[in-house]
């Protein structure tokens, strides 16, 4: 685990390709921004994180009570598969 901000990479563009989970922080603000995966570990969480961006897209459609119900039984369905 290893953070950083914008200044760093460009400095170091070679961070781009750790092995490790890089958080990038806003320079000024110190708050983190973005967090870089290495592609073996991407690979284990694809799925999830292309889930959770349909819901995120999609959110308006859904409606606040609808999303809160999805994640319910996402999570009971989730807790069955194991």
């Amino acid at each position: 685990m290893q953070v950083v901000n914008s200044s760093d990479i460009l400095r170091k563009p070679a961070l781009l390709s750790s092995s490790e989970i890089l958080y990038i922080e806003d320079g000024r603000k110190h708050m983190l921004k973005s967090v870089l995966l290495p592609i073996d570990l991407y690979e284990t969480v694809r799925e999830q994180i292309e889930a959770e961006l349909y819901l995120r897209k999609n959110a308006k459609a859904l409606g606040a009570d609808a999303y809160a119900e999805f994640k319910e039984i996402e999570t009971v369905t989730e807790d069955l598969a194991k």
